[in-house]
């Protein structure tokens, strides 16, 4: 896994994963630290419309699609939980 950051401007390829990240509700996505609501991956890094905050990186593995592996491991995880709990 790469968790090293990766610093913006983001390519093309890194705002679409960042963004399908923050879409996909499994694995927690970045937030704005003064109102808790989902940054918007642009260019210029991960932004906040309603407070003008930008980040300016994210985790590697949010970047390159590689989240997605993970999260179907967390999906089969809480599968197998609920399994136990039956």
């Amino acid at each position: 896994m790469h968790f090293k950051k990766v610093n913006a401007p983001f390519s093309e390829e890194q705002v679409a994963s960042l963004r399908e990240f923050q879409e996909c509700g499994v694995l927690p996505g970045y937030t704005c630290q003064h109102c808790g609501s989902m940054l918007l991956p642009i260019k210029i890094g991960l932004s906040c419309p309603e407070h003008g905050v930008t980040q300016s990186w994210a985790v590697g593995f949010t970047t390159n699609g590689s989240w997605c592996d993970h999260a179907i491991d967390m999906l089969e995880l809480i599968e197998e939980l609920e399994k136990d709990d039956l």
